[in-house]
């Protein structure tokens, strides 16, 4: 018999089962490292996503915290599977939209890449935030990016013989 049961015999019992299991994502951990100036550079394709079995992702973020440059700092990715993204520039975040199992968010999340047109940045870290969401549930993982300045040119000037000519300048990069 069921406790509680007012009759005695077969009951009906309903279970109904509450998936609680946040999604989860991990990222590669070395950091990225980024000549300023340069193309685009993917993030990490080694990141990786799970969601429970049975659920499927609703929305992921992107963020360029610590140190990010509005302008200078850009986040770009490549559409696909139906999710939708968009890069706010001011707020440093890329927000992607759409519900789509574990393998394509991964797959776009994988495709999102850095650049940096700044010139010299002050800051040469950047804590780049990866966040996965599942309903109300949600998983985040970081990569850092470290940044490396180009060598600026050396200027120097030759004596062609005669004494210095105004002109005849020449640059070198190089260390």
């Amino acid at each position: 018999s069921v406790v509680g049961a007012v009759e005695d015999g077969v009951q009906e019992v309903t279970v109904s089962i509450l998936n609680d299991d946040p999604p989860q994502i991990q990222t590669t951990s070395d950091p990225l490292s980024y000549t300023v100036g340069s193309p685009a550079v993917v993030i990490d394709a080694g990141l990786t996503s799970v969601v429970a079995a049975g659920s499927t992702f609703t929305g992921a973020t992107v963020s360029v915290g610590a140190g990010y440059v509005a302008g200078a700092d850009i986040l770009e990715f490549v559409s696909q599977a139906g999710i939708t993204g968009n890069f706010n520039s001011t707020s440093g975040i890329l927000t992607f939209t759409g519900t789509a199992d574990s393998s394509a968010y991964q797959s776009i999340l994988r495709s999102v890449t850095y650049k940096n047109v700044g010139g010299s940045p002050a800051n040469l870290e950047r804590t780049v935030t990866f966040t996965v969401s599942s309903g109300s549930l949600s998983g985040s993982d970081t990569r850092l990016i470290e940044l490396m300045n180009v060598a600026q040119p050396l200027l120097v000037g030759i004596d062609f013989g005669g004494g210095s000519v105004p002109g005849n300048w020449t640059s070198y990069s190089g260390s």
